[in-house]
């Protein structure tokens, strides 16, 4: 009938690579909604799911058959819950369930001033792993080019590369329009960031008593260039900021360059472990604040004076 759960599908898929003379073998585990394994004392009510593992050459590659927008090797998020049980004929082990891509996503845009006062040139959006996997989706719900949507962007020609390959990064090429300049007679200001600025710290409370998973390391790129428009000169840029969490847990870098008649804004994030300890959630937080306050600083555009 071409339906099924988690076991009867991944079930068929190690009956059909068995069939296909590969070296496969079930991993039963519990997903992150059902609780970490105890592996000193576990029992068959821990488990909750069942993925597979199959000799791909000399390497173990994790398989969920659930998901087709990830490529082998690469779990769904459910499922990165520290450890999970190999169950074969004869023997039985331990397997490690710990992220083995990230989520990596690169947005650069080339951007002039027209004469409406709008931003207009082209997107180029390059994500891989787990944030190729999300665009994916959302592109087959809807025609999307970036993992964010504003009511102040529109994209047309719209050009997807990639789209069933998942063992490729996804790129997304599209003509925008961008609506943030706001008009002070002599001045203009607008905000650099025009996709992907973080708006709120998702680290809201005052103290944290567990760990903090994000699940997978990410990195996230964003860089514009924003042409100098005729008759106007900078009056005022955002400062430039590099900050690192401890132990080099992660990592912002914020610059401005503005070469002859262009401005060059980079932003770049990138969270380099996917556990960290509730001792560090101070450190997040404050490290998340700064950037939420430079994604909204402004540059400012003074008119030449004749």
């Amino acid at each position: 009938k071409g339906k099924g759960n988690v076991a009867d599908i991944n079930l068929l898929l190690v009956a059909m690579l068995q069939k296909a003379d590969f070296s496969v073998n079930p991993v039963i585990l519990s997903t992150k909604s059902n609780g970490i394994l105890n592996p000193y004392f576990p029992s068959a009510r821990q488990f909750n799911y069942v993925i597979a593992q199959v000799k791909v050459g000399d390497k173990l590659v994790l398989l969920d058959a659930t998901e087709k927008d990830l490529p082998i090797n690469l779990l769904p998020i459910r499922c990165l819950n520290d450890k999970g049980r190999l169950i074969s004929t004869g023997y039985t082990d331990w397997v490690s369930l710990t992220p083995t891509a990230s989520h990596y996503s690169a947005t650069s845009m080339q951007l002039s001033l027209n004469e409406s006062q709008e931003w207009v040139g082209q997107l180029k959006a390059r994500s891989k792993d787990y944030a190729a996997s999300q665009n994916r989706a959302k592109i087959r719900d809807k025609t999307t080019t970036t993992e964010d949507n504003f009511d102040f962007i529109q994209t047309s020609n719209i050009n997807i590369e990639n789209k069933e390959a998942t063992d490729k990064a996804l790129i997304q090429v599209a003509d925008v329009t961008v609506d943030n300049v706001m008009d002070g007679g002599d001045l203009l200001y607008f905000n650099p960031m025009t996709i992907g600025q973080l708006e709120e710290n998702p680290f809201k409370l005052e103290q944290r008593k567990y760990p903090i998973d994000f699940n997978y390391p990410r990195s996230i790129i964003y860089s514009a260039t924003f042409e100098l428009p005729e008759g106007y000169e900078i009056e005022e840029v955002p400062e430039k900021m590099t900050i690192s969490l401890p132990e080099q847990g992660g990592l912002f870098s914020y610059s401005i360059k503005y070469p002859k008649n262009a401005i060059n804004v980079t932003s770049q994030i990138k969270i380099k472990q996917h556990l960290f300890a509730a001792e560090d959630y101070p450190a997040l937080q404050e490290f998340y604040n700064l950037i939420v306050e430079k994604h909204a600083a402004q540059i400012v555009l003074r008119k030449k004076t004749e």
